[in-house]
C-alpha cells in the first residue's frame, strides 16, 4: 500500500513565528531575513484571503 502524505498547511502566523537555529558566526543578516519573512507573511495572507473570496 502507498503511504499517504499529510498535507501541511502553513498559516501566516506559522511563517511569522518560525525560528531558525544560529550556525556559528557565518549566517544571514537577521534583519534582512526578518524583513523578507514579513513580506512573505503579508503576501501569503493576501493570497489566502483572495482564495476565500474566489470560493464564495
Amino acid at each position: 500500500m502507498a503511504q499517504q502524505e499529510e498535507k501541511i498547511v502553513l498559516t501566516p502566523m506559522d511563517i511569522h513565528n518560525k525560528e531558525f537555529t544560529p550556525r556559528g558566526h557565518k549566517g544571514y543578516d537577521r534583519y534582512e531575513v526578518d524583513s523578507f519573512l514579513d513580506q512573505i507573511v503579508d503576501d501569503y495572507g493576501d493570497c489566502l484571503d483572495n482564495n476565500v473570496d474566489l470560493k464564495k
